[in-house]
């Protein structure tokens, strides 16, 4: 098959790992943006996290200029965290970047 993207959860420290969470990072190649792979995968990795890897959260980040990941993320169940102001700069601006986060018990209640 044809690799369309990238997906993994960032691996924690051993001196942190008592702290059971991580982040999701995935990036989806544009041609197929918007047909339920981001989605499948994301649904998939949160599976893993919460029943086989036993994290406690899952945290995502969205640029603010991709409106499409911040619905998708809120669709999935994840909730909004908190904002970066100004930190990154893209078309001539500057922009937020988006903190969402997933606890197991949200993710327990969304199955």
């Amino acid at each position: 098959g044809t690799p369309i993207g990238q997906i993994h959860l960032n691996r924690s420290s051993p001196r942190m790992s008592h702290h059971r969470n991580t982040e999701i990072g995935i990036d989806i190649l544009p041609a197929y943006q918007g047909r339920g792979y981001g989605s499948e995968a994301i649904r998939w990795v949160l599976e893993y996290a919460f029943l086989r890897a036993g994290l406690h959260k899952v945290r995502i980040r969205a640029f603010g200029w991709n409106e499409g990941a911040c619905r998708l993320y809120r669709r999935l169940g994840f909730v909004e965290e908190g904002r970066e102001r100004e930190s990154l700069w893209h078309e001539g601006r500057w922009w937020d970047g988006v903190e969402f986060g997933m606890v197991e018990g949200e993710w327990g209640v969304l199955r």
